[in-house]
């Protein structure tokens, strides 16, 4: 004849089948995990270098291209620079008007670009990938920008430069270059974030270097807290045209600017393209 069973050992039966069945009921309405988006920002580690280079570090907002991204401090600018593309996605700096005018007060010895010395052979560019290119190795931190020539040859590193088609750097690029340096002159200073424009599929130079369709300038006064970025296409006919910073991050992937509250209002650099522009076009 079976033993009835006990009200205790009833009781921690009930509770037990009670304990399966909320899990169950918890589990199964709970929501599927959604997909990693584009949009989630993948924030670098800008904090690294000088905390003066840049109010808040960019944030790159394409997970693709922030896997294995790696960021180098450099004499007065950071660069967060990614091995798979074999570029810098941006470039970033403080500019003073003390640095912009130092570049008249030293002469500028001819540089050789060198290798990141902290970064592996074969995740970065080589001189030797440029030659009959058909490309120059265009600066994003400018060696015009340096406060002094030491800090000028750090910036001839090939974490610091892309592809650029040479009447883009040697003409429309350099020109918009002086009339950010005479925005620092004008403001104080001023911060700015330089970087490439990929389509989702780049050309490779030499198989190796992701070669942009654009390069940016995104540029922002302290004193006012307005900002413009400067797009120049990367071709032998380049063009020049001012966006904004919701339009950077679309075009490339990078908020420039993160968690900064900004002003409208003229920047000083609206008219910037279509004068370099003309400028350019006189050679």
């Amino acid at each position: 004849m079976r033993r009835p069973i006990s009200p205790v050992v009833l009781l921690l039966i009930i509770i037990a089948v009670a304990a399966v069945l909320l899990v169950w009921l918890q589990t199964s309405q709970k929501p599927a995990p959604r997909a990693l988006a584009a949009a989630v920002p993948i924030v670098t580690t800008g904090g690294a270098c000088n905390g003066a280079v840049l109010p808040a570090a960019p944030k790159v907002l394409d997970p693709a291209k922030a896997v294995g991204a790696q960021d180098f401090c450099h004499a007065f600018y950071l660069v967060a620079y990614s091995p798979g593309l074999r570029d810098p996605l941006w470039s970033g700096e403080k500019l003073t008007a003390a640095m912009a005018k130092a570049g008249d007060t030293f002469k500028r010895p001819k540089q050789t670009f060198v290798l990141e010395h902290d970064l592996a052979r074969a995740d970065q560019g080589s001189n030797g990938d440029y030659v009959r290119s058909g490309y120059d190795r265009g600066h994003m931190t400018p060696a015009a920008d340096a406060p002094d020539p030491d800090a000028e040859s750090d910036t001839f590193v090939m974490t610091n430069v892309v592809p650029q088609t040479k009447v883009l750097n040697e003409h429309l690029w350099e020109r918009l270059e002086v009339k950010v340096r005479a925005l620092a002159v004008a403001q104080g200073e001023i911060f700015i974030v330089t970087g490439p424009i990929f389509d989702a599929t780049p050309q490779r130079l030499g198989g190796r270097i992701a070669v942009p369709v654009a390069t940016f300038k995104a540029v922002l006064v302290p004193r006012t807290h307005q900002a413009i970025v400067l797009v120049a296409s990367n071709t032998n006919t380049p063009a020049c045209e001012t966006v904004s910073l919701d339009e950077l991050k679309r075009r490339a992937g990078v908020d420039a600017f993160p968690g900064l509250a900004l002003a409208s209002g003229a920047t000083g650099l609206e008219g910037a393209c279509a004068t370099a522009m003309a400028e350019a076009a006189k050679g």
